[in-house]
């Protein structure tokens, strides 16, 4: 009788764990390129936080100053010229004048995508 060889297969619980890791390695390399590449169109987030930085520099106590919430039905509006390149955004901001009392303050601006990121090129601020 000739002899069976049998080979020791490499264990089922081996094979798993190999494809876990190996999954979790692709998640990280696609996920870490995805994090570092620059954004390339304007998101109403990036056009709202331009904007709000903006007429923040013009008040007295920015750190006082009201916006109203992003969705807010009668108080932010960002109209897209162009489509994640373009954008124009109208508001308002509650904040402190001179005397110390509350104002309503009604700004716009216009926000362009440079190299990925928002841009205020015109800015106008009207007290209400």
């Amino acid at each position: 009788m000739a002899e069976e060889q049998q080979s020791n297969p490499i264990p089922k619980s081996t094979w798993l764990w190999a494809a876990v890791i190996g999954v979790g390695i692709g998640l990280f390399i696609f996920w870490h390129d995805q994090a570092s590449a620059p954004p390339t169109t304007l998101t109403e987030g990036a056009v709202r936080v331009a904007c709000h930085d903006a007429m923040r520099d013009q008040l007295r106590a920015p750190s006082r100053a009201s916006f109203p919430g992003a969705m807010s039905a009668n108080g932010n509006r960002v109209d897209w010229v162009r489509e994640g390149e373009l954008a124009q955004y109208r508001s308002w901001v509650d904040a402190e004048n001179a005397l110390g009392g509350t104002i309503r303050v009604q700004f716009q601006c216009e926000v362009t995508n440079r190299s990925g990121r928002a841009e205020v090129t015109h800015f106008t601020a009207q007290e209400r």
